[in-house]
């Protein structure tokens, strides 16, 4: 009997003191977990509080010629694109406002488009920009006068002073009044040249909105007003400069009237 109460006393010690010990391992394992996350937490905030220093640092770091890296500026004289971007010079990239840029840019240079963005390491404001091809001169009466200006492919008009900035402003094309509602029919015609035979040398708008045309092969061809029928009265241009004998194409006195571009009129001197 004494034997086996003394092995039932030492089985319930042992099974108490097991308990004790399995009790412990959870509390020093969430011990430990608690240390490592405090100090992931205190090296995460100074990594942030150090990055923060730096970005403030870096952002408030004037600009200088060197840190605005300019694309797509081949045609453009090298003196008006400085003048156009001397507003960035000297000013933090916190100071600088993109769009603001963006709109002087556009209202300055002969361009298209032009995307700006701030970089901070190095700081550096990086430009790009989207050339527009000009095409043609021209010409446009205003209530002060007659004022010269270019057009780009879209039919565009763009001021004579802004056009001069480009360093080449070679146009075989001239325009002579110009206005806002004739621009698409512009455009359409100066993009579709090949119809002429690359012979296109002047758009002849008037005041009432009849459209001609001069080229090297005839003295003047008269399109009229009608827009929807530009298409058939470029085909039809392409098939006379093919098809009419060389008597009326040689002289450049010969004028064609398609207004009914199914039955083209052709006069001579």
């Amino acid at each position: 009997m004494t034997n086996r109460g003394s092995r039932d006393t030492k089985y319930k010690y042992n099974n108490v003191y097991n308990g004790k010990i399995k009790s412990r391992e959870p509390t020093r394992s969430s011990e430990h977990n608690n240390i490592v996350l405090l100090w992931r937490t205190i090296l995460l905030s100074a990594l942030s509080i150090a990055l923060i220093e730096i970005f403030i640092q870096q952002g408030w770091r004037p600009i200088y010629p060197e840190g605005i890296i300019i694309k797509g500026a081949g045609n453009l004289k090298k003196k008006h694109l400085n003048d156009s971007t001397k507003q960035i010079i000297n000013q933090s990239l916190m100071e600088i406002d993109p769009q603001s840029i963006k709109i002087s840019l556009l209202e300055d240079l002969p361009i298209e488009d032009a995307f700006v963005r701030r970089k901070m390491f190095p700081p550096r404001v990086e430009i790009e920009l989207q050339q527009t091809k000009i095409i043609a001169s021209a010409s446009r009466k205003l209530s002060t006068g007659k004022e010269n200006g270019m057009l780009d492919e879209k039919g565009n008009w763009i001021p004579i002073a802004i056009a001069y900035k480009l360093k080449d402003l070679n146009t075989t094309v001239r325009v002579e009044g110009w206005t806002q509602i004739e621009k698409e029919r512009i455009a359409t015609i100066l993009k579709s040249r090949e119809y002429l035979g690359g012979n296109l040398e002047r758009i002849i708008i008037s005041p009432q909105g009849d459209l001609s045309l001069g080229t090297k092969n005839f003295k003047l061809i008269q399109l009229g007003s009608e827009k929807s029928i530009l298409d058939k009265q470029l085909k039809t241009i392409s098939k006379l400069n093919i098809l009419l004998p060389k008597k009326f194409i040689e002289n450049n006195e010969a004028i064609i009237d398609i207004r009914d571009p199914s039955k083209p009129e052709i006069q001579l001197p």
